[in-house]
């Protein structure tokens, strides 16, 4: 037959049954005879003192109801809870194994800049440490696999033109035949000569060395007014410059005539 008080603990549930079944036989036996009768009253007696003893020993009946204040926990109880933890466990770690892998296709954060207040708040002293610790950690040769860049072609120096330095003859006739000129000594090298008729007729130039009289250079008829240039290369020396016109007189005879000393 099941034991009442399925909530109780054994020995609880045994000393209440025993009460229980003394009782009725109280109830019924003196029905039958006096004997009995006194015998069931023992009994009783005997099972509300053993309740009462087990009472005192585990007092838990403090709630209404006669329900245990404490929970009553036996081996086989906590074995099946950690049955069930684990059977938990590995049903959370299978369904986790079994979750779809998903991949961020979105754009990455933008990476904080470290000490950005700092180097706002004073600019440039991040700078020097900054530019030192690149390259020491940047390669600074060609990197394996990849192409070199070959280094641009340095610019050729251009060299300073140097200038030419010129001379003016300026012809005349009135009030006599006179050939003037700018300056009388010019270096060795090319010298840009430029005829200019002041007088009435027209007038050449011609160039000759003095020592040898070899020509160096011509200048056709100028008229009245007009004016020629030519770039010449002399050596050094000493250049007599003439017009070469005869009529009406010998120009250069006449005094139209100028010597010219280039130096070394």
């Amino acid at each position: 037959m099941p034991l009442p008080f399925p909530c109780l603990s054994t020995v609880r549930r045994a000393a209440l049954a025993t009460v229980a079944t003394a009782a009725l036989t109280a109830s019924v036996v003196p029905a039958i005879s006096p004997a009995a009768s006194a015998r069931a009253s023992e009994v009783a007696t005997g099972a509300t003192a053993r309740t009462a003893v087990v009472s005192v020993a585990r007092p838990s009946l403090g709630r209404a109801g006669g329900r245990s204040t404490r929970k009553q926990r036996t081996p086989t109880g906590r074995r099946a809870r950690a049955a069930r933890r684990r059977a938990a466990t590995v049903e959370r770690r299978t369904r986790r194994a079994h979750l779809p892998q998903t991949v961020r296709t979105g754009k990455l954060p933008a990476a904080r800049a470290p000490l950005g207040g700092l180097a706002t708040a004073v600019p440039g002293l991040l700078t020097p440490a900054v530019d030192a610790v690149t390259g020491a950690l940047l390669p600074t040769g060609p990197t394996i696999g990849s192409p070199s860049t070959p280094p641009a072609p340095t610019p050729e120096a251009t060299p300073t033109p140097v200038p030419v330095p010129a001379v003016g003859v300026l012809l005349r006739e009135t009030p006599s035949y006179t050939a003037t000129l700018s300056r009388t000594t010019v270096p060795a090298g090319q010298v840009r000569l430029q005829l200019q008729n002041a007088g009435e007729d027209p007038h050449d130039l011609r160039v000759e060395r003095t020592d040898d009289g070899s020509t160096a250079g011509t200048f056709t008829s100028t008229d009245p007014g007009s004016s020629r240039t030519r770039t010449l290369t002399l050596a050094t020396g000493s250049y007599r410059l003439y017009c070469s016109f005869t009529a009406p007189v010998v120009h250069a005879g006449a005094g139209m005539r100028a010597t010219l000393v280039v130096s070394g």
